[in-house]
């Protein structure tokens, strides 16, 4: 063990100093006398990281913008450690490629997701996965490759990469558009980019409708129903049944889970909506469909509608009766917040379509903060959109005037210039940096 101070500087005060203790693992994140910030990192533990070993990756960036055919974009992802990133490969000859990149450590299923006894050899890392044995495909048969930050292997790959990966839902989407598409154009690439289909809903929604007793139903219960009955799983702003289901979801997920996962030491962290999911659709009646502090023995019915009543009375207090208040843009909405969290600086109370769900996965404060489609020829084209402006002075019309178009959809064509020389009508205005010496 190493003890080492650091010294951080305060403009107009005093050093700050702050000792740390490093293990072979990695640095003592809090020490026995500090109060964790988090719960679930106990004090007196070290954290091993990819990240804190020495790596080059502005090398893999700097020769990819040079890289010329796939050797060289191979030869630059070599320098690229953490944290693992999905690169993808296309030229103009049609060549396309997939690699999931990084520096991932040989562990056995499940290293990493509970604490591990630092004084036991047993449990470091043991070496690294081979780069060349990354997950990977060129040409694949299927006519392309995606990703939507899921898992990228099945069971039969031999190395364990973590369990931290999304759920299957934007990438399943994204893999049958694309799989049922023909000759595909910049437009339909940029329609996929905003496709709002909320396959979450599609999949587990009949279920939990199935479930509900009608007869029980107050009026203002039944019309919920009807907007849920009636829904395409799409998670347009304009949309009602979106508000209804999110909010009845948190609240069936807290119900099932809450009881179970209490402990001393905290709220342990509950299953993947996935789990639950699975649980509905094959074991309804689970012994987790029962609440733990009541005497009788609850069912997946009663789950259901005791959270779709619980999510309905928190919509009507919130946002008053059922009606144009409930749509998904105003009771979920978006936040853009300035970088620096500079009140005024940002956008609020964005009417946006999209979820954590959907291919646009847009939510209440992240999103999609780059969208652009590229089409290779003899002359590139591309088309692109962020949510800002080309201004940094927010006294500026270009401040934020691309927002509004974001926010619907809209990409722009991006002025793409073969040479420094090249010229366009479009250029405002130039500027030109030259060294002091």
């Amino acid at each position: 063990t190493q003890r080492r101070v650091e010294e951080i500087k305060i403009r107009g005060g005093e050093t700050v100093r702050d000792t740390i203790f490093y293990t072979h693992h990695g640095p003592v994140v809090y020490r026995n006398s500090e109060k964790p910030y988090d719960w679930d990192i106990p004090a007196g533990a070290a954290l091993r990281w990819v990240a804190h070993d020495s790596s080059n990756e502005l090398a893999t960036f700097m020769y990819l913008n040079r890289a010329r055919s796939y050797d060289d974009y191979l030869s630059a992802l070599s320098f690229y450690a953490s944290p693992a990133q999905n690169f993808v490969f296309a030229d103009s000859s049609g060549d396309i490629a997939l690699w999931h990149q990084g520096r991932f450590p040989l562990r056995w299923e499940k290293q990493g997701q509970y604490l591990s006894d630092g004084s036991d050899p047993a449990y470091d890392w043991q070496g690294w996965v081979p780069l060349a044995q990354n997950p990977h495909v060129k040409n694949p048969a299927r006519g392309f490759v995606s990703s939507a930050n899921q898992n990228p292997v099945d069971t039969n790959y031999p190395y364990y990469l973590g369990s931290n990966y999304a759920i299957f839902e934007r990438g399943g989407r994204i893999n049958a558009k694309l799989a049922e598409m023909k000759n595909i154009a910049p437009e339909d690439m940029i329609a996929l980019h905003n496709d709002v289909m909320n396959l979450h809903a599609r999949n587990v929604l009949p279920a939990l409708l199935a479930q509900l007793a009608l007869e029980n139903f107050s009026p203002d219960e039944a019309r919920a129903y009807e907007e849920l009955m009636k829904w395409n799983y799409e998670n347009h702003a304009s949309a009602i049944a979106p508000s209804i289901f999110e909010y009845w979801w948190q609240d069936f997920m807290d119900l099932v889970w809450n009881d179970e996962l209490a402990s001393a030491y905290g709220a342990i962290k509950r299953p993947r909506r996935d789990v639950t999911v699975d649980l509905i659709l094959r074991q309804p009646h689970a012994r987790y469909f029962d609440m733990r502090d009541t005497a009788r023995r609850e069912t997946l019915r009663d789950m259901a509608e005791l959270s779709l009543r619980s999510a309905l009375r928190k919509l009507t207090e919130k946002w008053g009766p059922l009606g144009p208040a409930w749509e998904w843009g105003k009771t979920r909405g978006t936040d853009i917040l300035h970088l620096a969290n500079i009140p005024g600086m940002g956008r609020r109370n964005l009417l946006t379509s999209g979820n954590y769900t959907c291919v646009n996965a847009t939510t209440k404060t992240t999103g999609p903060s780059w969208r652009m489609v590229v089409a290779f020829g003899p002359q590139v084209k591309a088309w692109g959109i962020y949510p800002g402006g080309q201004s940094g002075n927010p006294g500026s019309q270009f401040y934020d005037n691309f927002v509004e178009d974001w926010v619907a959809g809209k990409t722009y064509e991006i002025l793409y210039l073969n040479s420094p020389n090249s010229t366009a009508n479009r250029i405002a205005g130039q500027a030109t940096l030259r060294s002091a010496l």
